[in-house]
């Protein structure tokens, strides 16, 4: 069974932006449990405050790649920071309730790149969870039929 962070899928090249994306300001890769739909893999590259992309990637729903708008993209940059991704350990540590969900989430900037993999929680939850419940609403927005 396929977990979050296991790297033996789609994206286990370490490619961190969606294809086609040459340059992005922030590069997010991860991989996401969403219950019955399974692992998801998610890559997000961030060009500017106006300009996104979103590729989106699980069995057996196959790839799908769509434009962020404005509004997600300031979704997910307060998430990061809400979440304080950069001062969260490698490997969890998970605060409070988990739902049994797992997430692995790795960002790059220019001069640094972190990865976390830790167990997700409600919303309100703290840590990862912050930014994990700040994407999936955006992948289903995107991906209806799963």
């Amino acid at each position: 069974t396929e977990r979050p962070g296991d790297r033996k899928h789609a994206d286990a090249d370490g490619t961190m932006l969606p294809p086609g994306v040459a340059v992005a300001r922030l590069a997010l890769r991860g991989d996401i449990e969403f219950g019955y739909a399974g692992v998801m893999h998610v890559r997000v590259a961030l060009v500017n405050a106006h300009e996104g992309v979103l590729w989106i990637n699980g069995k057996p729903y196959g790839s799908r790649q769509t434009r962020l708008n404005p509004t997600e993209i300031s979704t997910l940059v307060d998430a990061i920071n809400r979440a304080q991704f950069w001062r969260l350990p490698a490997r969890g540590g998970h605060m409070g309730v988990a739902d049994g969900k797992m997430a692995s989430i790795e960002i790059s900037v220019p001069g640094r790149r972190h990865h976390v993999a830790d167990a997700v929680g409600p919303r309100g939850a703290v840590d990862l969870s912050v930014l994990v419940n700040a994407i999936t609403p955006i992948v289903f927005a995107h991906w209806k039929g799963i």
